[in-house]
């Protein structure tokens, strides 16, 4: 399917004015050289938001004029002025957001957050709040343009922009190797793949659709493919220069050196934990069992997406209180957070009889292929469990709940019953190929990511021509 035409892209883009939010870990680079190939193509006045003054300086080296440079910095815990609450609420309900509830994103982050007054909170959102106001009436922008809501303040960001008829564009990670997408993070779903996928489903798969399908989920069979920000590449001597020159810079900018206590103890805990992994368990050959794929935290797959399902030692409980009584819960550690997490917490998940602790080193496509259901919040294994056709249970907002095979949790009571209706089913091929069929139509060839989760590769030329392309169909298309 041809996603738009060279006039319709011209038409859609062609001298707008477009925002775009910066970030740390090379965001703001992504975005300023994204802004700079779309002034190129289609004539547009850009603009910019920095989350910290670090990220100012680092827009400024890089030759944004003061004029198009706006700063909101999220970090500025050091307002001490009395908060306007009455603003406040005025604002949760027009802009529909709960303050408290936003900031649970960002104070599970550092241990110092828990310590701030409750003024010095609401004086921060009032600022961050009236700043996003500001830009929203003035500068007035088409588009706003940003990789990953993984923060507070985008959050606050998003939901007064969008009150206010701006698009937000929010490059993301369909799952697929070397693809993006856009998507509505608030509300975790692709609005492209939405439209494509009722589509497909009233008008049928071509042969090529069918095809190219078949040939996604064979791949993933014969290769067990990851997400393009979970798969390392190696890197030439060259690149490894620009990485460090950039973590120089950093430090720079920072005026101070990194601690790199954490860095150089996980590492070693990590070492000597893969030497004594007691606490964990290897699969039993022919054991019936369900699956849950523990998440990183903090993050915003759960903290923004799963939050109200953010403590998974009581998820764990429930989902062991809803299974038939032959059937185990495969619990299996996430291979970046196993060195992390307390001793203590593995033991909370052990306690029940039922549950399995699974070792963070065990194949996650053979535990996948082997079970008889997953159960996730909004992981990338309820993706998987797609490809390999089987039934999955999802508790948070994830693109793939769009599936009509794919079944959320609304009442947690309802999940014993929603349990025993999935269990051991097998989804039907050809709506399994329509819904991945409809992922790869509403996805583009390149890297959308932050540079620091894909060693900087998606700051390549290449990449970014490949970026605004997508940027380009994706815009054209929801326009049709």
């Amino acid at each position: 399917m041809a996603l738009g035409t060279k006039q319709s892209k011209n038409e859609t883009l062609q001298k707008k004015k477009i925002i775009y939010i910066g970030g740390d870990s090379g965001g703001n680079e992504l975005m300023f050289r994204i802004s700079q190939e779309v002034e190129q193509r289609h004539n547009t006045t850009s603009f910019y938001i920095s989350t910290s003054k670090i990220g100012s300086a680092n827009f400024k080296e890089l030759g944004v004029k003061k004029e198009q440079l706006y700063e909101i910095d999220h970090l500025n815990f050091k307002l001490t002025k009395n908060p306007d609450k009455n603003y406040l609420h005025h604002a949760e309900v027009k802009y529909d957001f709960r303050i408290w509830d936003i900031w649970q994103v960002a104070a599970k982050r550092k241990k110092s957050r828990l310590k701030l007054s409750e003024d010095s909170i609401l004086s921060l959102m009032e600022s961050i709040c009236k700043k996003a106001e500001w830009i929203a009436q003035h500068v007035k922008p088409d588009y706003a343009i940003l990789c990953c809501v993984a923060g507070f303040h985008l959050v606050m960001m998003i939901r007064i922009f969008e009150k206010y008829g701006i698009e937000v564009l929010d490059f993301s990670n369909p799952r697929l190797p070397e693809r993006f997408c856009f998507a509505n993070e608030l509300a975790s779903n692709f609005p492209l793949l939405n439209r494509i996928y009722s589509e497909r489903k009233q008008k049928g798969l071509t042969p090529s659709e069918i095809k190219e399908s078949k040939e996604i989920i064979q791949r993933f069979k014969e290769e067990h493919f990851k997400p393009s920000d979970s798969t390392r590449v190696k890197e030439s001597w060259p690149q490894v220069v620009r990485k460090y020159q950039r973590y120089l810079k950093i430090i720079y900018q920072r005026k101070k050196i990194p601690n790199f206590v954490n860095n150089l103890y996980y590492p070693i805990k990590e070492k000597v934990m893969r030497r004594f992994m007691s606490r964990f368990e290897k699969p039993v050959t022919g054991e019936k069992y369900v699956l849950f794929f523990l998440h990183v935290q903090p993050e915003a797959s759960t903290s923004i997406m799963g939050k109200w399902y953010e403590n998974q030692l009581n998820l764990i409980e429930n989902i062991v209180r809803s299974l038939p009584c032959d059937y185990k819960l495969y619990v299996k550690e996430h291979v970046w957070n196993f060195s992390t997490r307390p001793r203590d917490y593995h033991h909370e998940i052990k306690k029940f009889p039922s549950v399995r602790l699974i070792t963070p080193f065990s194949s996650s496509y053979d535990l996948i292929a082997n079970s008889s259901a997953i159960v996730t919040i909004t992981g990338t294994v309820g993706w998987e469990g797609i490809l390999l056709q089987k039934p999955v249970i999802t508790f948070g907002n994830v693109f793939y709940n769009v599936f009509d095979q794919v079944q959320k949790v609304e009442k947690i009571e309802e999940l014993p019953a929603i349990i025993k209706r999935r269990i051991d089913t097998v989804v039907d091929l050809d709506q399994t190929l329509t819904f991945v069929s409809s992922v790869l139509a509403s996805s583009f060839p390149g890297l959308g990511m932050i540079p620091a989760d894909c060693q900087n590769r998606s700051l390549e030329p290449k990449n970014i021509k490949l970026l605004v392309d997508g940027l380009e169909k994706h815009v054209a298309y929801l326009r049709l």
